[in-house]
């Protein structure tokens, strides 16, 4: 793979009333030619710090859900946004979110 970075963070906290969301994204830079095995590499890792960014907002509230997705530029494939998202992302999620159970998308 000749270009594989985290180019951007953000996340962000909101509060409604006595509901707190809290929301973590990346920006990758990636060239991943048909070799889908080191995205799916830096979706474990990405779980993890996604992860890890938005239960820091939640300021130790328990998290009771969360979500995933993936927008792909056009001079990639759908498939390469999929390998990011499954099927390593989940479990560090899962596990930070206080179910270190294999549900799904183990």
């Amino acid at each position: 793979m000749s270009d594989l970075r985290i180019v951007r963070l953000v996340s962000h906290l909101d509060e409604i009333g006595e509901s707190r969301r809290a929301w973590a994204a990346a920006v990758i830079a990636a060239d991943p030619g048909d070799e889908l095995e080191s995205l799916m590499v830096l979706g474990e890792r990405l779980g993890d710090l996604l992860g890890r960014r938005s239960v820091a907002l939640l300021d130790g509230a328990p998290a009771t859900a969360y979500g995933k997705s993936a927008i792909v530029g056009t001079a990639l494939e759908i498939e390469h946004g999929a390998a990011i998202l499954h099927p390593l992302l989940g479990k560090p999620l899962r596990r930070l979110a206080g179910d270190g159970g294999d549900v799904m998308d183990a």
